[in-house]
C-alpha cells in the first residue's frame, strides 16, 4: 500500500506539472527528481526517487540510493546524512534548528545538483492531548490529535505518525509450527504464536489549518480510522505522533496533492491550480523538480491508549469453526494430543497464529510494559 501511496502521489504531481510542457509528450515525462520529507530539529528523512513513465508497474518504485544529499546553513556548515536506506530514504540529524539561521537542502544527482531555497525555521506548537473518539458502537474507533497555538495568524500544520500494537490470537494453541519448527507451546515462552506485535505508520497525508477558525485551535483532529475488530484494540496500543507546523505555501502544496489522490474518478481526471515546490535545479533551470521542502522544527507526543481495549469487538467465531480429527486446508493445530488414541483438534490459522498472513511478528520491543512473550 505504501508504494501505492508513493506511486500515486507521484503521478498526481507530476500532472500538477503537465501544462508546462508540449502536447504529446506525457509518456516521455520521466525521469525527474522526487523528493519528500521536510527540515526539522534532531532527524530530518528526505525520500528521493524518480518519477516513472505513466504506464510503467507501479511496484517497480525507482527509489535513489546514489546520491549526494546534505543540509545547508547560510552561516556555512553542513548536516551530512548518517544513513540510507534501500527504500531511498537519507537520515541526517541536526540538533538544534537555530531560529536566526536559514537552512535549505541540497542535492547532487545524476550530474546535476538541486537546491531548496533557504528558509527560517518555523517553531511548532506543542501537542496539546492525543484521544481516542467512538459516536455509537456500529462506527470505527478514531485516534484523534488536538492542538492550538497563542500566535494571532493562523497556523498551519501536517501530522504523521507510527503505531505498534501489542494483541493476541483468539486460541491458544499447545503447539505448531514456528519459523517452519515444530514446537509444545506454552504462554510464558517467546515459542507461541499467541502473542504478538504489530506495527504500522501513515501512508496518507495528514494536513489541517486554523485559517477559517474562530480560535487558532485544531479539536480532535482525526488522525487514524480503527474498525472495532481490528487487533489494534485487542491488548494495548501504542502510537507517537509528529506535529509540524508549515508554511502556508507548503499546506497548499501538500492539499493540491491531497485533492488529487483522494477525487474520484481517475488520475487522469482535471487538476485544479497547478501549485509549483520549492526545489530548483541549479544546473537546468527549465527542469522540473517535485517537491516541496519546509524548515520547522517537530513536536512528539508518545502515549499508551489501553483503553481502546473496551471498544474490541470481535467478527469471526473460532469456537465454531474447531474440527476434531483430522485438518482441513487453512487448518493447523489447536490441541496437539501427542497420543495416537486421542484425536487432536484443529482451528483455521487465523484463530491460533499471530503471525498469520502478516498480522504481527515475535519481535517485541524492549520498552514494551507487560510481561507477555
Amino acid at each position: 500500500m505504501k508504494k501505492l501511496y508513493m506511486y500515486i502521489t507521484g503521478l498526481v504531481m507530476l500532472f500538477c506539472c503537465i501544462s508546462e510542457y508540449e502536447p504529446n509528450t506525457i509518456d516521455k515525462i520521466e525521469g525527474l527528481l522526487v523528493v519528500e520529507g521536510m527540515i526539522t530539529n534532531d532527524t530530518t528523512e528526505i525520500r528521493l526517487s524518480r518519477s516513472v513513465k505513466i504506464l510503467d508497474d507501479f511496484g517497480e518504485e525507482e527509489s535513489i540510493t546514489d546520491a549526494n544529499v546534505f543540509i545547508e546553513c547560510d552561516q556555512g556548515f553542513t548536516f551530512e546524512p548518517v544513513s540510507v536506506s534501500e527504500e531511498g530514504v537519507y537520515i541526517l540529524k541536526v540538533d538544534k534548528l537555530e531560529p536566526a539561521y536559514k537552512y535549505r537542502l541540497s542535492i547532487n544527482w545524476n550530474d546535476k545538483e538541486y537546491k531548496s531555497e533557504y528558509l527560517s525555521p518555523l517553531d511548532t506548537p506543542a501537542i496539546d492531548s492525543i484521544s481516542v473518539e467512538s459516536s455509537t458502537s456500529e462506527k470505527p474507533v478514531y485516534i484523534c490529535v488536538t492542538t492550538h497555538d497563542n500566535e494571532l495568524e493562523p497556523t498551519y500544520y501536517k501530522w504523521s505518525y507510527r503505531e505498534i500494537w501489542e494483541f493476541n490470537a483468539d486460541l491458544f494453541a499447545n503447539a505448531g509450527y514456528l519459523n517452519d519448527k515444530f514446537y509444545m507451546f506454552e504462554r510464558h515462552t517467546s515459542q507461541n504464536t499467541y502473542y504478538c506485535w504489530g506495527r504500522d505508520s501513515s501512508k496518507v497525508m495528514l494536513l489541517a489549518t486554523t485559517d477559517k477558525l474562530t480560535e487558532n485551535l485544531i479539536y480532535e483532529k482525526e488522525l487514524i480510522e480503527i474498525p472495532r475488530d481490528h487487533d489494534k484494540l485487542k491488548i494495548l496500543y501504542y502510537i507517537e505522533v509528529q506535529q509540524n507546523r508549515i508554511r502556508k505555501e507548503a499546506y497548499e502544496y501538500f492539499k493540491n496533492i491531497q485533492r488529487n489522490i483522494e477525487q474520484t474518478g481517475s488520475i487522469f481526471s482535471p487538476i485544479p491550480t497547478e501549485v509549483r515546490g520549492n526545489i530548483v535545479c541549479v544546473s537546468d533551470p527549465k527542469e522540473w523538480v517535485l517537491g516541496y521542502v519546509d524548515v520547522t522544527s517537530t513536536t512528539i507526543m508518545k502515549r499508551f491508549m489501553p483503553e481502546l481495549r473496551d471498544f474490541y469487538e470481535t467478527s469471526y467465531d473460532c469456537a465454531k469453526n474447531i474440527l476434531t480429527g483430522m485438518a482441513l486446508d487453512g487448518y493447523t493445530y489447536y490441541i496437539y494430543s501427542g497420543a495416537p488414541t486421542v484425536p487432536n483438534r484443529y482451528a483455521p490459522f487465523r484463530c491460533v497464529d499471530c503471525t498469520y498472513d502478516g498480522r504481527g511478528t515475535k519481535n517485541k520491543p524492549s520498552w514494551w510494559p507487560t510481561d507477555h512473550l
